[in-house]
């Protein structure tokens, strides 16, 4: 029994690594580019998500700085949204009711912290009982203005 649970654990293991590696790869390749001409903060949230997850992901937004927030994801899952809410959860951007944009553009005002909302939509018809899973990426530009 020992046997087959270090076997479990080891296959785990390497799976998360495995899918650690196809997301960096993902993001390299397919959403770090639409970044320009921001620069990166430096911090890149990435994880795997099912049909139906949801994230909501804090961040600092500092005074006279223009941002670009991405997000970023494998077609595998459907077409994320996402929704950017200061912190009384009022809406200050949805994707979905911007043409599914994958990105917005904004300059802030005040130093402040608002709630990124990331919704991936449930999965529709699944005749193979397969259980898709896919990257999702937020990546942070800015550019001071």
């Amino acid at each position: 029994m020992k046997k087959v649970l270090n076997i479990a654990v080891g296959l785990f293991l390497l799976f998360t690594v495995a899918m650690n590696a196809q997301c960096k790869s993902f993001v390299k390749k397919k959403c770090l580019p639409s970044l320009a001409p921001y620069l990166t903060n430096g911090q890149i949230n990435t994880a795997v998500f099912s049909p139906g997850d949801n994230a909501e992901i804090p961040l600092p937004f500092f005074e006279n700085t223009s941002y670009r927030v991405i997000v970023c994801n494998q077609e595998t899952i459907g077409k994320v949204s996402f929704k950017v809410m200061d912190q009384n959860k009022n809406v200050l951007f949805d994707s979905s009711e911007n043409g599914d944009v994958s990105q917005w553009d904004f300059k802030s005002k005040s130093n402040q912290n608002l709630i990124l909302f990331v919704q991936v939509p449930e999965e529709k018809d699944n005749h193979s009982n397969l259980m898709h899973t896919g990257c999702v990426s937020v990546i942070i530009g800015f550019k001071k203005s």
